[in-house]
């Protein structure tokens, strides 16, 4: 019976999105309202995991970002932070302040309160902080959400902007070379996507059906 509720939580996640609004932002406020802190974790996972997989994600991802930092960081970005999962333990592993940005209101509002971090709400494809002023930019299984190609572009050249020269990038994202599925990208789109920041592919762990493949750069 478990197994067969495992296959069926993965069947409704796989098409789920056949069924959502051509709007993105629509469909993330639906979900985040129907599942809470959750919706950003693949729903083939139950509540009950949540814990568990946001500390093995930790467990995995914390250790390759603390090998590239600098030690004078001063703001990490955690961009499309969602409930905050990381927000707080980025910014006491950096030794910095953070600040979390998503575009739907309702993570925004359930993500815990820190004295290190600032949460706001961002517009689709813009990032409301300066010019320059990131010294890390965290996103973790996010811009495979982005459908709009123009959005995406958008976004890829906020980072830019906003992240100050010599500023790290660590990025996480779902990839394969089967593009049926429109979430899913290739290592070499991001890799091209982020080619000013010499963006490159270090690791990869499993979540489920999944490959994340985990990757760095500088801005020059």
């Amino acid at each position: 019976m478990l197994v067969l509720l495992k296959i069926l939580r993965k069947i409704k996640h796989a098409v789920a999105p056949l069924f959502t609004s051509t709007s993105s932002i629509k469909y993330w406020e639906k979900r985040a309202k129907q599942y809470g802190a959750r919706s950003v974790i693949h729903l083939g996972h139950s509540e009950e995991e949540l814990a568990a997989i946001t500390q093995k994600q930790q467990n995995i991802l914390f250790p390759l970002l603390q090998k590239e930092l600098k030690g004078d960081e001063k703001l990490l970005l955690d961009l499309g932070c969602g409930p905050g999962r990381f927000t707080h333990d980025l910014a006491v592993l950096c030794h910095c302040q953070a600040v979390g940005i998503d575009p739907i209101q309702h993570l925004l509002d359930i993500a815990p309160a820190s004295p290190l971090v600032n949460y706001n709400l961002m517009k689709e494809g813009i990032i409301p902080l300066d010019d320059n002023s990131v010294n890390i930019t965290w996103i973790c299984l996010v811009l495979g959400s982005v459908t709009n190609m123009t959005v995406l572009e958008k976004t890829v050249s906020e980072v830019l902007r906003v992240t100050k020269p010599g500023g790290l990038v660590f990025l996480v994202e779902k990839t394969s070379e089967d593009l049926s599925n429109y979430k899913t990208k290739t290592v070499a789109f991001y890799e091209s996507s982020f080619k000013v920041f010499n963006l490159r592919k270090i690791e990869e762990y499993q979540d489920l059906e999944d490959c994340n493949s985990i990757f760095i750069g500088r801005k020059p």
